[in-house]
């Protein structure tokens, strides 16, 4: 029997494609479209790699209520209060879990955290925050957990200051003068500084840098932060010329708390020369 030319061509090119599959090779260039060749084409174009990795599965996320952190301005180590619900009811155990955002990051369990919740799947406890900028923590329990919080604390700062006089860094000689210490400074170009917490009986240090080339930083005088987050340091007393002082805002580690001692920087301090008492703004 006589095969014509137009099916016999459609033929070797329909063995062609099949024998390039089994081989793994790729398939010779196709002439005209021929609907013979369409079945075999199309399954190689929906095939799915079975080697791939396939993405762990998470906790479900939390739809029947969100997590609330609190307070939202902090600094790192500070106690925040996690407080919200998980779906289903009974006493359970839950942990913080934390993510840090980045491309590839997971969700993995805050060390030394843990609550159990309530009978009606409510819970609120505290655990120091993360020092880290846009951090999220979500609370797990089993399968489920809630959505996650982000959370950016604020950076520690303090400022130290001569008080009463026209200028910040100069004291009058022979005269007592006063340092003053503001644990929340607006400082220009700090965004993470902005608002800082008042941490009102944190204890505070200040110290002044010996001579030689050890520069030992040695106790002068103790104090707190008051309510408006101002220290004072006063009864001073230096001969003419320069000294340099900083303040430790001490740890403070009551309750949930962990935050770690801070300095301020090294300030210099003139006695003597141009310093004089602050102007009194008029009306006051």
């Amino acid at each position: 029997m006589r095969v014509s030319r137009a099916l016999r061509a459609g033929l070797t090119a329909s063995l062609a494609v099949a024998l390039s599959t089994l081989a793994g090779a790729p398939a010779p260039a196709a002439g005209p479209a021929n609907p013979t060749t369409a079945p075999l084409a199309a399954p190689l174009a929906a095939s799915v790699d079975a080697t791939a990795p396939t993405p762990a599965a998470a906790p479900r996320a939390e739809a029947a209520g969100a997590l609330r952190v609190s307070p939202r301005v902090f600094v790192g180590g500070q106690a925040l209060t996690f407080a919200g619900r998980l779906p289903g009811r009974g006493v359970r155990r839950v942990v913080l879990q934390r993510n840090g955002n980045r491309p590839g990051d997971s969700w993995n369990r805050v060390d030394g955290s843990g609550a159990r919740t309530r009978r009606d799947g409510s819970f609120s406890f505290t655990h120091p925050a993360p020092a880290m900028f846009g951090i999220s923590y979500r609370v797990v329990s089993g399968g489920t957990a809630t959505r996650g919080v982000k959370l950016t604390a604020r950076s520690q700062d303090l400022t130290l200051a001569v008080a009463g006089t026209s200028s910040p860094t100069r004291a009058p000689a022979g005269e007592p003068f006063r340092l003053v210490v503001d644990t929340t400074p607006t400082l220009q170009r700090r965004p993470d500084a902005r608002g800082l917490p008042v941490f009102a009986g944190r204890d505070l240090t200040l110290q002044e840098r010996g001579p030689g080339p050890a520069h030992a930083w040695t106790t002068v005088a103790r104090s707190t932060v008051g309510p408006k987050g101002l220290g004072y340091f006063g009864g001073l007393r230096r001969p003419a010329g320069q000294s340099v002082f900083r303040v430790r805002q001490e740890a403070v580690t009551s309750g949930a708390n962990a935050i770690g001692w801070y300095p301020s920087f090294p300030t210099a301090i003139t006695v003597g020369g141009s310093a004089r008492p602050a102007q009194a703004p008029a009306g006051r």
